[in-house]
């Protein structure tokens, strides 16, 4: 077995992170309009038609029509105007497959970013440039790492922004200005993606515990004012502007907070390890493992371990937030759990994850860390050959059009809870039946499935698996019962093609 080895491991880890980084070009030009809430990128577009045409109001009317995301409406203007420009200039389909490359390049480098910053915050707090390569290749093997590039997601953007300000204040001297700063960029983060309120929280905790730990009780306080006062200042501004463009950022906002409610109640504890046993897999089980055994050493008060106090003040008060989140749901009922939402834990479980592997002798190190990257790569490998297979009905409906063309084509559905991509029903020309193209919602009874039954002149030309499939797609907003569900009937996406012979047959 070939190993790592750790006396000059740099140019291994940055040929594995090569390989996993060109390995995701594999995902290129699919899945972009997959799912519902992609949809908020329109906005982006229009408000970049808006700047061109020099309409201030309509540019923030649209910026804030994204349902508490704002910032998200804003970043994305940098591949909205390559869209709409490429576009204006040769006339292509503002949401073609150029459109879903452009979308993934932009998120690519979301990707590289975090992997810098990500990077920063291990060898910070563990103070182990080995293990901060090797935490960052673990994260590039999870599939939740990689499974937003061919969306238009805002997640891995203002968990970006967050994890960079955990680091400043990691290895910050602190003052007052960079307080007031953290608290804007902190807000800023949010304002990308609400969701993530949660981190905005533990940051925000674990910023006043360091102050504290170095100073004292009253300058921690000061501290944590100013974070909030910078927080606070942002949201002035961008009420302000919601205001000038007739709506209001706050009001959409509380609505915004009642609406996670698309899945389980139930699963509030166990949502968690349920992802990782069943997306993540075997290096799922893995780090669950390790962070198990990181989280007994650091209640140890003999290890030596670089920053103790403060990886462990950022697994207590994470698992204070989870728990937090998890009874809301569980016992009042007024929140449940995504797959996105969990991704805001990630750092955490990592950094954790990695402590018992710094406590090892070379030898012994050098041996876990190899047998450990061989085992991300192997999960690696078997979702990367999974989500490269799976099939968007959306791209399957526009190579259909595009072939055929629309007067070809009727469609129709199987379930009961459906929004197709192209609703057309049969004319004289048709020539092809879709079925099941859009958008299949969760179900929880088998009986509001209905199998298509072809006409005795269809023919079955295409018969592939739904992206739901994908079992990572199934933890947005499905829960026990409707994953089950998937399992045992997969929504399956089919064309049939209709006999000419017997058209013609028929027409005389």
């Amino acid at each position: 077995m070939i190993k790592i080895d750790l006396r000059n491991p740099n140019i291994v880890w940055k040929a594995i992170l090569l390989l996993l980084i060109l390995a995701r070009f594999a995902f290129v030009g699919k899945g972009f309009f997959a799912f519902p809430d992609e949809w908020r990128f329109t906005e982006s577009v229009e408000a970049v038609k808006a700047l061109v045409s020099f309409d201030i109001n309509d540019f923030w009317q649209h910026i804030f029509k994204t349902q508490g995301r704002p910032a998200d409406a804003l970043l994305k203007l940098i591949p909205a105007a390559v869209i709409y420009s490429v576009h204006h200039l040769f006339g292509t389909l503002l949401y073609s497959e150029f459109a879903a490359s452009v979308m993934f390049l932009f998120n690519f480098s979301i990707y590289l970013l975090l992997l810098r910053t990500y990077f920063n915050l291990f060898k910070t707090l563990l103070n182990n440039e080995h293990l901060a390569w090797f935490g960052i290749v673990l994260y590039s093997c999870l599939t939740l790492s990689f499974i937003s590039l061919r969306h238009s997601d805002p997640y891995d953007s203002s968990q970006l922004f967050f994890v960079w300000i955990l680091v400043q204040i990691c290895r910050s001297n602190f003052t007052i200005k960079s307080a007031f700063n953290w608290g804007f960029v902190a807000f800023f983060a949010y304002l990308v993606y609400p969701g993530n309120i949660l981190l905005y929280g533990i940051i925000a905790v674990f910023y006043g515990f360091t102050v504290y730990r170095k100073l004292n009780f009253k300058t921690a306080f000061f501290h944590v004012s100013t974070y909030g006062l910078g927080s606070f200042f942002l949201l002035l501004l961008t009420e302000s502007a919601s205001r000038f463009a007739g709506m209001s950022f706050l009001r959409e906002s509380l609505w915004l907070s009642t609406s996670i409610l698309q899945g389980s109640f139930s699963e509030a504890y166990t949502f968690i390890f349920k992802y990782f046993l069943e997306v993540e897999s075997v290096l799922g089980i893995a780090l669950l493992l390790g962070f198990f055994c990181g989280s007994i050493m650091l209640l140890i008060k003999q290890i030596p371990v670089f920053q103790k106090e403060n990886i462990l003040a950022l697994l207590l008060i994470s698992v204070a937030f989870f728990l937090f989140y998890a009874s809301a749901s569980f016992f009042l009922e007024k929140v449940v759990w995504y797959a996105r939402l969990l991704k805001q834990f990630v750092p955490i479980i990592l950094l954790v994850a990695l402590l018992p592997l710094s406590l090892l002798s070379k030898k012994w190190q050098n041996s876990s860390i190899t047998f450990f990257t061989l085992l991300a790569l192997t999960s690696f490998a078997l979702s990367w050959k999974e989500y490269r297979a799976v099939n968007y009905p959306r791209d399957l409906l526009f190579a259909q059009l595009e072939q055929h063309g629309k007067t070809a084509i009727q469609t129709t559905t199987e379930f009961k809870n459906f929004i197709p991509f192209y609703a057309q029903q049969p004319t004289k020309n048709t020539s092809y039946t879709l079925v099941n193209f859009g958008i299949v919602f969760p179900y929880r009874k088998l009986s509001e499935y209905r199998v298509y039954l072809p006409k005795s002149n269809e023919t079955l030309v295409l018969d592939v698996p739904d992206c739901t499939a994908f079992k990572a797609y199934q933890f947005e907003g499905y829960n026990m019962e409707e994953r089950a569900n998937i399992d045992k009937q997969t929504p399956r996406l089919k064309i049939y093609r209709l006999n000419l012979e017997a058209k013609k047959a028929t027409a005389k």
